[in-house]
């Protein structure tokens, strides 16, 4: 016995094939079966017809860095039929967060990545990863390091070029972002405080992305 039975629907596999009529049987939350005419009782049955069935999609431009430890999360962005989200973006992650610039940061960030009311304290990289996979998130979610975030952690926002001790400093934050599992380091060229580089700048600070 099935624990879910999708019935009479069009599958959209994401391989590239072309879309094929399928029922899709799920047991412990794991496909067991994609086939034509599955007759096999199932604790729940939905009627597909007329609907695409496809597998969750994923999206990898979110800023839901400080929402995701708020109740509820997870439930729009379910209803879209998302079930991988990225954050981290356009350069202003949430993380890293030092003591010291903590309320600059998140001040700064809030519009953005959410409130940090009630969300738990976090540093670095490491500590924030630990603290997202104690959550009981209903979807997938990683982690980019934002490029002006670490500038922000460094220097806060303000302008100029950052001081050879400085940079060296940025260049280990995000060389322990990726060791801690960033997905990858995001750009926001635009946004403070990362229009104060020029390309030399972003070359330096980058410089960790090669080794």
């Amino acid at each position: 016995m099935f624990d879910l039975l999708i019935k009479n629907g069009t599958v959209v596999d994401g391989s590239g094939a072309p879309a094929f009529p399928a029922d899709v049987a799920v047991s412990g939350g794991v496909i067991s079966a994609v086939a034509p005419g599955i007759s096999a009782p199932a604790a729940r049955t939905v009627d597909a017809s007329g609907r695409l069935v496809t597998p969750g999609f994923i999206d990898i431009h979110r800023h839901a860095d400080l929402n995701l430890f708020t109740e509820g999360f997870g439930a729009p962005e379910l209803r879209q039929g998302l079930t991988t989200i990225v954050n981290g973006n356009c350069g202003l992650s949430a993380v890293p967060c030092p003591a010291a610039r903590r309320e600059e940061i998140l001040h700064f960030l809030s519009p953005v990545v959410g409130d940090a009311d009630g969300a738990p304290r976090f540093g670095g990289f490491a500590e924030y990863m630990a603290l997202a996979e104690r959550a009981p998130l209903p979807l997938n979610v990683g982690m980019c390091v934002g490029n002006g975030t670490v500038r922000a952690a460094v220097r806060g926002y303000g302008e100029g070029p950052l001081s050879p001790g400085e940079l060296a400093a940025a260049r280990d934050l995000l060389r322990g972002a990726l060791s801690d599992g960033a997905l990858g380091v995001t750009l926001g060229v635009v946004y403070a405080p990362e229009y104060n580089y020029d390309a030399d700048g972003f070359a330096e600070v980058l410089s960790p992305m090669r080794e």
